[in-house]
């Protein structure tokens, strides 16, 4: 769903601690073939998340009678 989407990438600013180079049109989810979602990240929104030190991003998007919501976690090495 597109809702799913657009609240995967609120998500994701948020986990960042902010929007400070993040661009929203950066920000992609794509799909595994198993449906599992994942994001690309071009440009400086790569840029970002590799300053803050985080090595991986983990997705998870919901959506059922017209309400959506994504959860993003973000880890980073110690």
């Amino acid at each position: 769903s597109l809702a799913a989407r657009y609240a995967a990438k609120e998500a994701l600013i948020k986990a960042l601690g902010g929007s400070d180079g993040v661009h929203w049109t950066e920000i992609e989810i794509a799909s595994e073939a198993s449906g599992r979602p994942w994001f690309t990240l071009p440009g400086s929104t790569a840029d970002a998340v590799a300053e803050k030190g985080i090595t991986s991003l983990h997705l998870s998007m919901s959506h059922d009678a017209g309400l959506a919501t994504a959860y993003v976690i973000a880890e980073a090495a110690p």
